[in-house]
């Protein structure tokens, strides 16, 4: 038992002072390293090397102002719960440049719209602190002049311009965040749906699909985004289409050539330009 030390003084011992001292030194000791640990977690957390075709690109802190040059940039920013300073728009959509389920997730902000070819003036204008392009069109002199002024995220490794995946997207943008887990939520309902519509879609299981812009016509090959879509689907791409790739995600086919087109789904992108385009091919 301790022994019992007078009312109103309450007077260590000699030997009871230096070990409680000691004791409060390395506690102190220990709270400094303790300290210095959470210190680096969290500079290590706020820290970011995103990967990319040209490189890596380091991202010291959660971005605040962030210009999305991509083309289905806003659909993916927005899904994970983030809306960019400004946007890149398409075609289609409402006032807003999005579709009914993007537009909806975007209430009442109203995100500068970017329209058109890359503008890297009216880009720097707006003091992006991220400028993300990983399906943009952005070239690498592109990228260079734009990195003076913010970091850019270019196409993932292995990708061209125009083949990064929704998931590959949707995962670096939550990289990017810090919000890796509601990323990988994000991906997993998603993988989940398409389990879904496969098993009630059984006759498009190994079916074959051509994804085509009548402008050419033009055939997306297997490394196009839009037919790697089909593919989650259960459709696969179509042999003699295929077989004309040259690498790339598109190549230009002769209209007297019809092969290619005759698949069990032929899928044409008029992008808001009607069925004229279409008809005028065989």
């Amino acid at each position: 038992m301790r022994p019992s030390l007078p009312r109103g003084r309450q007077l260590m011992q000699p030997q009871h002072s230096a070990i409680h001292m000691k004791l409060i030194l390395n506690f102190i000791q220990i709270l400094g390293v303790a300290l210095a640990l959470t210190a680096s977690e969290t500079a290590s957390a706020e820290t970011r090397e995103i990967e990319h075709i040209w490189g890596v690109t380091r991202i010291d802190a959660v971005p605040e102002r962030i210009v999305s040059l991509s083309f289905n940039g806003a659909d993916n920013w927005l899904a994970l719960g983030v809306v960019p300073l400004a946007y890149r728009v398409w075609y289609g959509g409402d006032e807003t440049g999005l579709w009914p389920w993007a537009s909806e997730v975007l209430g009442d902000a109203r995100p500068v719209q970017l329209r058109g070819g890359i503008d890297m003036e009216a880009v720097a204008r707006l003091e992006p602190d991220l400028i993300e392009a990983m399906y943009s069109g952005l070239t690498l002199a592109q990228y260079r002049s734009l990195s003076r002024f913010a970091p850019v995220i270019g196409p993932p490794p292995g990708t061209g311009e125009f083949e990064a995946g929704w998931d590959q997207m949707i995962r670096t943008f939550g990289e990017i965040m810090g919000r890796e887990v509601d990323a990988e939520k994000i991906v997993t309902g998603l993988e989940r749906s398409f389990v879904a519509t496969r098993q009630a879609h059984p006759g498009w299981q190994g079916a074959s699909a051509v994804v085509a812009i009548p402008d050419g016509p033009l055939i997306l090959t297997a490394e196009d985004a839009r037919l790697q879509f089909l593919e989650r689907l259960g459709f696969v791409p179509h042999a003699p289409a295929e077989a004309l790739s040259l690498g790339g995600f598109f190549y230009r086919l002769d209209p007297e050539i019809t092969e290619p087109l005759d698949a069990d789904l032929l899928l044409w992108l008029d992008f808001g330009g009607g069925l004229e385009p279409v008809r005028r091919n065989p």
